[in-house]
């Protein structure tokens, strides 16, 4: 992350999956996160990042078994 003074991760469960949004600080100073989707159930996400409340990306994830 380049820019910025404030960033995160949301995790948005979308196709099959339960729960709600969760989000994960980012600290711009590493090189990257470790996020712990144990307990998270099948189905499809979306990950996206935001960088002072802006989203600056997105990618797919599906958890299957």
């Amino acid at each position: 992350i380049n820019y910025g003074d404030n960033a995160y991760i949301t995790i948005v469960p979308l196709y099959l999956a339960s729960g709600t949004p969760t989000h994960y600080p980012v600290d711009k100073n590493q090189n990257e996160i470790h996020i712990d989707i144990s307990g998270f159930t099948l189905g499809a996400y979306k990950v996206v990042l935001y960088c002072d409340g802006n989203m600056v990306d997105s990618e797919n994830l599906i958890i299957g078994n």
